[in-house]
């Protein structure tokens, strides 16, 4: 929950999904970063803006192979970043640890791993700025159980055969 990253709005939308179709859990993990330094740093605290809902869940900083294995049992991920320069030109650990734990992702489609992921059937690429969009995508997550499955798959394909230690550290 970087400033510049601030999903806080389409996370909304999202519990707000939730809690229409009464299915289904967006669980957070992490917290609020300090922003230039120690006590007199400014953050973005994904609990502020965000609604009370028995369909959301901030689970806090988990140590990194408690975090894969939540991953792992998870349905999809969500990275709803705003547009912003950052997210046009990076790829993410996240997103390769989404991957490796065959989640498939509902991201920005201005983010730089959606015209990655989404053509090779990893991911759902989403316009962050349409609720509309964020709903449906809510819904096929939802609706769709044989998707879902599908594109876990080539998240995993996708880990092993592009996105791998051995392929990536190739001279």
């Amino acid at each position: 929950f970087w400033p510049w990253i601030d999903p806080r709005e389409q996370l909304k939308v999202v519990v707000d999904q939730l809690e229409k179709r009464k299915r289904g859990v967006l669980r957070i993990f992490g917290g609020a970063y300090p922003v230039g330094g120690g006590k007199t740093g400014t953050f973005l605290d994904p609990r502020e803006a965000l609604p009370e809902s028995d369909r959301l869940q901030f689970e806090g900083f988990l140590p990194y192979e408690d975090l894969l294995h939540e991953y792992s049992g998870a349905t999809a991920a969500l990275d709803l970043a705003r547009p912003n320069l950052e997210r046009e030109l990076s790829f993410s650990f996240r997103h390769l640890n989404y991957l490796h734990c065959g989640l498939p992702l509902v991201l920005a489609q201005h983010q730089a791993a959606a015209t990655a992921l989404e053509p090779a059937g990893a991911a759902l690429a989403v316009d962050v700025t349409d609720d509309r969009a964020i709903r449906k995508a809510v819904d096929r997550l939802l609706d769709d159980p044989a998707a879902v499955e599908k594109m876990g798959r080539a998240a995993r394909k996708l880990a092993r055969t592009s996105y791998s230690w051995e392929v990536t550290t190739r001279p």
